[in-house]
C-alpha cells in the first residue's frame, strides 16, 4: 500500500511508537523541513512474522506518559 488512508498511518504511527520503532525522517517537498514519517517502519513490522504476536502479546501495562507524548 504506497498511499494508505490517514487513518490507517495514525494508528500504525501509534503502535510504532508503543513497539519503540523509530520514524524515518525525510524532507517535505512543500516546507523544505524534515518531517517524522511512520510509514516505512510500519511497512516493516507489518511484513515481519512476529507482528501479530507482539500486538497481542503486548504488556499494557508498559505504556507510559513517553508513549502517550510520541502518539
Amino acid at each position: 500500500m504506497l498511499k494508505p488512508p490517514p487513518d490507517v498511518v495514525m494508528v500504525m504511527s501509534a503502535v510504532c511508537v508503543l513497539l519503540n520503532r523509530e520514524p524515518d525522517k525525510k524532507m517535505d517537498n512543500a516546507t523544505g523541513k524534515k518531517v517524522v514519517d511512520y510509514w516505512g517502519p510500519c511497512q516493516k513490522l507489518m511484513n515481519g512474522r512476529e507482528f501479530l504476536s507482539l500486538l497481542l502479546n503486548y504488556p499494557s501495562e508498559d505504556v507510559n506518559d513517553k508513549h502517550i507524548k510520541g502518539l
